[in-house]
């Protein structure tokens, strides 16, 4: 949310249609340090929706107490924060679709968000039309925007077949025994 937030502020520098999105994103980011600074404590609940928001925010409270993995999950989610905004681009560029870095950067963070929400199953077509109407927004264009999310969904889903050929090997690789 804070790379997001400072990359929509530089953004408003060379546009005024971002000003809705900054300000969603100033939210996200005050509710976050909010949050860290006065966690939740909740008696413990009978409903089952309640008990597993009470174990989500006792989980929440236990990571930021624990300062080195709060730090650790901070920086690996930069890392991916950026990886997904460059292998974004590198989509839009693969189809020939000229698109500012910033804004790969807005799209890759309201995808990431939308994916929290489970709207329809196996996030089919949401992130698409979420992209599409933010590309809209921006001037971009509808179709654009939907054509460069399917693209960068099939780069997904192939890095995601090379990680699992890399890492089945690795798991079920058959240890060396002396003869």
């Amino acid at each position: 949310a804070c790379i997001a937030l400072f990359v929509s502020i530089y953004s408003v520098t060379l546009s005024d249609k971002l000003l809705p999105f900054i300000l969603i994103l100033l939210g996200i980011v005050f509710a976050i340090i909010f949050i860290v600074n006065n966690p939740f404590r909740f008696t413990k609940p009978e409903n089952r929706f309640f008990e597993a928001l009470f174990q989500t925010t006792k989980i929440l409270n236990n990571i930021l107490q624990n300062k080195m993995l709060f730090r650790k999950l901070v920086l690996n989610n930069l890392f991916l924060v950026i990886l997904m905004g460059l292998r974004f681009y590198f989509s839009c560029k693969a189809i020939g679709i000229n698109i500012d870095i910033f804004y790969c950067y807005i799209f890759t963070t309201a995808s990431a968000f939308l994916r929290l929400v489970p709207m329809l199953q196996s996030d089919i077509g949401s992130r698409e039309l979420a992209v599409g109407f933010l590309s809209q927004s921006l001037g971009l264009g509808f179709k654009q925007g939907v054509l460069a999310t399917a693209v960068d969904r099939i780069f997904e889903m192939v890095w995601a077949l090379i990680g699992m050929a890399v890492f089945r090997n690795l798991i079920t690789r058959q240890p060396l025994t002396p003869t």
